[in-house]
């Protein structure tokens, strides 16, 4: 990760623009097929478990309309992440009490720990920046949000 950016980790094909669930475990289990639909040797209900069983120790609702759940799955080779602008925003039992309307999903080879723990960090650092949340909210489509987050780090490392 030192010479790319973490949303190297997020292709455009992995972003969801106006996607509506009723509520949060609809919500999961929507998700999850998403991801089994893009990663076919991702199972989506042991996605659905291991997001829950997280959620169950505390809500990865971090605040500002933001949940940033995240798992290490049997399946996914490599680190990976989904962005899904929620329409409407919904009840997620966030830490801030607030609705959210940006789930960021991170999913990492179920060995390694230590990196997944770094990559969460990275995601959280980079996603509190001033306005990059409000810039994702206003961007019209997918591709418009996409480039925005490709610069959201700045330059990369050559």
């Amino acid at each position: 990760m030192d010479r790319t950016g973490i949303f190297d980790l997020l292709p455009e094909e992995h972003l969801f623009w106006d996607f509506s669930a009723p509520d949060k475990p609809v919500l999961l289990h929507l998700l999850a097929n998403e991801v089994a639909n893009r990663l076919p040797d991702v199972d989506a209900d042991v996605l659905v478990d291991l997001i829950e069983e997280r959620e169950a120790v505390q809500s990865t609702g971090i605040g500002d309309g933001l949940a940033l759940p995240h798992a290490m799955v049997p399946g996914v080779a490599e680190p990976t992440l989904f962005l899904f602008r929620l329409r409407p925003a919904i009840n997620y039992q966030s830490l801030d009490g607030a609705p959210v309307d940006m789930v960021l999903l991170l999913l990492s080879p179920a060995i390694g720990l230590r990196d997944h723990l770094r990559l969460l960090a990275r995601v959280a650092q980079i996603v509190g920046r001033v306005n990059l949340l409000d810039r994702l909210r206003a961007a019209p489509a997918a591709d418009v949000a996409h480039r925005i987050l490709r610069g959201a780090e700045g330059p990369r490392a050559s």
